[in-house]
């Protein structure tokens, strides 16, 4: 629910930019048997599936994983778990047990994001992110196509993000990707997604550019894939969202 409501004012920054809805959450019951017809009517029209998951109720990871078949059934560009919880074991365990099912996940646990953030806010900077490549005006943008060569049977990925304030600073971009590369350890990674977000203002090809020869420099085997978007909701802050994989 808190994902769904920091989402609310993006959905209507794209929606008045694009006329497209940026996301559509619902929350699915885990206490009764799967109901495939909700899940066909909900599941209409999806590029990106996310599946959000608190991994700390077994039961919540049963379901996950019936969910996790019923997403290998559809043609989606790419499908991403988003798992939360305590247990560490458990999350690897329920990880390795949806790679068959969906292209790839990512342990909250795990992304050493600087600020100590909680789980709904991270897991809302990874939707929002990619979801804004595929759906607000870009600079350079992104398409289903795009992101499903790089992300498809990706298996665990690393995840960091920047978010900076400009204060009309030239080098914010740039502050931001690095403050994101910090947060990813993998020193091997193969495919990279480097989402950036501003302000019309704020986001110039320069800035791109520069973000782009930072992360290639600190990643120099990974093939890396980027977009920049122009949004409103954003106010005074730049956004920088790094998702890498080792496969």
């Amino acid at each position: 629910h808190e994902v769904q409501s920091r989402m609310a004012s993006e959905n209507s920054d794209a929606t008045k930019d694009g006329g497209i809805e940026l996301c559509h959450y619902w929350k699915l019951p885990t206490d009764g048997d799967i109901d495939a017809k909700e899940l066909e009517h909900n599941c209409r029209d999806i590029a990106v599936a996310f599946l959000l998951v608190d991994v700390s109720d077994e039961n919540n990871i049963r379901y996950a994983q019936e969910i996790g078949k019923f997403v290998s059934t559809q043609r989606y560009a790419v499908s991403v778990a988003i798992l939360s919880g305590i247990d560490h074991v458990q999350i690897a365990d329920a990880a390795t047990q949806l790679f068959s099912d969906i292209d790839a996940a990512i342990d909250l646990n795990k992304c050493m994001v600087t600020g100590g953030f909680a789980s709904p806010y991270m897991a809302y900077n990874i939707v929002r992110g990619i979801n804004s490549l595929l759906v607000k005006p870009g600079l350079i943008g992104l398409d289903a196509t795009d992101l499903t060569e790089q992300l498809q049977k990706a298996g665990l990925l690393y995840v960091g993000f920047g978010n900076i304030v400009t204060n009309h600073d030239n080098e914010a971009m740039a502050i931001a990707t690095r403050d994101a590369l910090s947060q990813i350890k993998c020193a091997n990674a193969k495919r990279i997604v480097l989402c950036l977000e501003g302000k019309p203002c704020t986001v110039s090809l320069i800035d791109i550019c520069y973000s782009v020869e930072i992360v290639e420099k600190a990643m120099p085997d990974a093939s890396i894939l980027f977009g920049a978007t122009e949004s409103e909701s954003t106010g005074d802050m730049v956004r920088v969202l790094i998702v890498a994989s080792v496969l």
